[in-house]
Order: structure tokens, then sequence, then C-alpha cells
């Protein structure tokens, strides 16, 4: 749980969902839907620092599912991608 939360930062959008940049609207929406069930499960409230990562994957997430489900998001993030940037 808390190496999710860690590296999901540092991947790109395509990678949070685990899917291709060719992706269909559908494949991301399918995507998220799968792993925001996932992660959406009740944290144990004794593991200190649980919710703050279980936050931080599901916010991450929906940038991502945000961003991809939008064709005109989705296009210029790509191309940002191209140039270097995330």
């Amino acid at each position: 749980m808390f190496e999710r939360a860690k590296a999901i930062l540092r991947e790109d959008y395509f990678e949070r969902l685990s899917v291709s940049p060719e992706a269909t609207e559908e494949a991301v929406e399918a995507a998220f839907q799968e792993q925001a069930s996932v992660w959406s499960g009740l944290v144990p409230p004794e593991i200190e620092g649980a919710q703050e990562a279980q936050d931080t994957v599901l916010t991450a997430l929906l940038e991502a599912h945000d961003t991809l489900g939008d064709r005109a998001l989705r296009e210029a993030y790509t191309k940002g991608l191209l140039h270097g940037r995330r």
C-alpha cells in the first residue's frame, strides 16, 4: 500500500491506470473503475498512515482518469509528454 502511494506520483497517467496511450475512453474508464474499487476498500484504522496512502492513490487515479477520459485534455497531456512534461 505504502509503496504504491510513493510510486504513483512518479508515473504518467497511462502508467497510473495501466493503459496504453492508444487505449479507448471506455478502456480508461474500465481501468479506473477497477483500480478505484480495489483502493476504495476500508482501511484498517490501526495502520498508521494507511488513510493518507489510500487518499494519495485514489486522488492520483482520479486525476489520470479525468485527464485521459477527456479528449481535449488527453491530447494536450500527450503532447506535453512528448515534450518531457508531465
